[in-house]
């Protein structure tokens, strides 16, 4: 034998012997099951309270230069709640589509009295929005800690459709929710090639004065807005051929048929990496979920 060949022989012995590598044509993937998400998410919606304000309600004036966001930008509100910041930002010069998973929150939050100023109220599911590139600049919210387990992943992902990004706002009240979300946006700036930035500012509260809060920023690009455009067609796949497939694991072949993955000239190198990166994200939905009702989501 060749002293070279054998000395990569013995190497091979030392580290335990040849690894076996399952082949990314034959492996099977985890992806999210939104179907769960949507059940998950409508059961969970809020109610209209007796409280009719948010934990913190912030003024108006200048709130949108204190988040970096350019006054005039077009603004998706998800999981909006009685609508105070989505109503701040719109009275701040900004156009904001308010939005929330609760028909009657948005029911109550539409009524004329209340004289909010944003341009349309609607019941959307947070983590199916945006649904095309470039249509908002941001995705916002304050406190999305009843999305945490659920889309709110999907949602983050979903935002590097927009020209901007998004940008999730906390209070003092859930720290330990903050540093999970602030741990999954980081993930997702990694493998998106995204940027992930966390600031902390101060807003004047209506009623208590100045308040601080963190806002955690993710800023798309070309090449991140692709990939998460090609993974919402993957998922919109997937969703398509769930009733012949119930199964949480999907191979390459159950989706290379796929009409919306031959409109979209998607290669199989660039399905392989979608399907990488949607594992990687149900990951994430299934270790956050493990956390729920814990100290560490709740504060």
């Amino acid at each position: 034998m060749p002293p070279l060949r054998k000395t990569l022989k013995n190497i091979q012995k030392q580290r335990g012997g040849k690894k076996k590598v399952v082949s990314q044509e034959k492996r099977a993937w985890i992806v999210p099951d939104e179907r769960h998400l949507y059940k998950s998410a409508g059961s969970d919606g809020w109610p209209w309270g007796s409280r009719r304000y948010q934990a913190i309600v912030p003024m108006s004036k200048g709130l949108s230069k204190i988040l970096g966001i350019e006054r005039g930008s077009r603004i998706l509100f998800f999981a909006g709640c009685y609508g105070d910041w989505a109503d701040a930002l719109a009275r701040d010069g900004n156009h904001v589509i308010y939005s929330d998973v609760s028909r009657n929150m948005v029911r109550e939050v539409n009524k004329p009295h209340y004289f909010r100023q944003f341009e349309e109220a609607r019941v959307l599911e947070a983590s199916q929005w945006p649904r095309k590139p470039k249509r908002y600049d941001w995705s916002v919210s304050f406190e999305p800690v009843p999305l945490v387990d659920k889309g709110l992943p999907l949602a983050v992902m979903r935002s590097l459709l927009n020209r901007k990004g998004v940008k999730l706002i906390f209070g003092s009240s859930y720290l330990g929710t903050l540093e999970i979300v602030h741990k999954l946006m980081r993930e997702i700036a990694y493998i998106y090639g995204a940027k992930c930035r966390k600031k902390s500012t101060w807003v004047r509260d209506i009623y208590e004065g100045r308040r601080k809060v963190i806002v955690l920023t993710l800023v798309t690009n070309e090449e991140a807005r692709r990939k998460a455009w090609i993974d919402v067609q993957v998922l919109k796949a997937v969703r398509s051929k769930r009733k012949q497939n119930e199964s949480p694991r999907w191979m390459l072949e159950d989706l290379l048929g796929s009409e919306r993955i031959k409109r979209l000239g998607i290669s199989r190198e660039e399905l392989i990496e979608s399907l990488n990166r949607l594992e990687k994200i149900a990951s994430y939905i299934a270790e956050v979920s493990s956390f729920k009702g814990s100290a560490k989501v709740t504060a």
